[in-house]
């Protein structure tokens, strides 16, 4: 009986090569992106968990129900502060996140004047084009 040599695979010696390779497979990208995403930026969320802080954003009060608004960024009309704005090009620069949304806590239909940035991380579960259906959220600011 011939025995065959095995040669072991070569080490990938980097973590920037180790990087590349989980990036080019789909299984592990969105694991990948969500690890990268809560080091650079916060911890992320389901989209459940992100309704909840912004409700809880509001204080009770009788009679009124308290809502999150979602509104995608690129249609959102009020005014941005600029370190919102700085922050959503650091984010958008990344490459980490497939879209955007404002989030507004309010009561019945009134929005309040706490809005938040959300980004949403790419390949993370659900549909990457709209908000609510499962992946993963980071909060990037929020402002008064």
């Amino acid at each position: 009986m011939l025995k065959r040599a095995v040669k072991a695979a070569p080490i990938v010696s980097t973590s920037e090569e180790m990087l590349g390779l989980r990036f080019s497979l789909p299984g592990q990208a969105g694991a990948c992106r969500k690890i990268q995403a809560e080091a650079e930026f916060v911890l992320s969320y389901t989209w459940k968990e992100i309704e909840q802080r912004v409700i809880a954003s509001l204080p009770r009060k009788f009679g009124l129900d308290r809502e999150a608004r979602s509104t995608d960024l690129y249609l959102y009309r009020r005014p941005i502060p600029d370190a919102a704005l700085l922050r959503f090009k650091e984010a958008m620069d990344s490459g980490l996140f497939s879209n955007f949304f404002v989030v507004e806590a309010q009561y019945g239909d009134r929005a309040m004047a706490d809005p938040w940035l959300i980004g949403r991380i790419k390949d993370s579960g659900g549909d990457d084009h709209s908000v609510g259906w499962g992946g993963q959220f980071v909060v990037l600011p929020y402002w008064d």
